[in-house]
């Protein structure tokens, strides 16, 4: 992996939104994950609140052309036991978007 960008905030819970590349001898472990249709991610993952705009220009998945894209439910942490996770893969420029929220 190269490029790693991220951001996040905790507080009782957190939102991690990361952003690296990866040729294709990386491999991303989505056993955990189900693959769904990119339009499909959940809002958190397209909508950034203001101070993420701000700090994190690099956040661009809207921009991708052709994707895979997978979600998760099973993220847990001490103060709750619910959780979500959103994978983008950019299949052209192997980016991949990475946003976690559990709440």
């Amino acid at each position: 992996m190269t490029d790693l960008k991220g951001d996040g905030d905790t507080w009782q819970g957190h939102s991690i939104y990361l952003r690296f590349s990866g040729d294709k001898s990386v491999v991303l472990d989505t056993s955990n994950y189900q693959k769904v249709p990119c339009n499909k991610l959940q809002s958190g993952f397209w909508k950034l609140d203001e101070g993420y705009k701000e700090a994190m220009p690099w956040w661009t998945p809207e921009s991708v052309n052709k994707a895979k894209c997978f979600e998760s439910h099973t993220t847990q942490n001490r103060w709750t036991n619910q959780g979500h996770s959103s994978v983008l893969t950019d299949i052209n420029s192997d980016i991949i978007y990475f946003y976690e929220i559990a709440p």
